[in-house]
């Protein structure tokens, strides 16, 4: 049993470590710059927010019908 536990916090400390970040890139910058007359930056926050709920809702909705019942 000691040697799972082991085992299994080798294979947590590997599976963190494994993740090599480099130097941020800011390819989205400017992405949005056609709103910037239509929104101010919070409204296209809360904009931005409303989109990610709606997705999250989306795709919770599509995994609950791939259930099998």
């Amino acid at each position: 049993m000691q040697q799972q536990v082991q085992d299994y916090i080798e294979f947590l400390l590997e599976k963190r470590l494994k993740k090599p970040r480099g130097k941020p890139t800011f390819e989205w910058a400017g992405a949005l710059k056609d709103l910037r007359d239509q929104y101010t930056s919070v409204e296209l926050q809360h904009r931005i927010s409303d989109w990610r709920i709606q997705v999250w809702e989306t795709d919770s909705r599509l995994k609950a019908e791939a259930i099998p019942t």
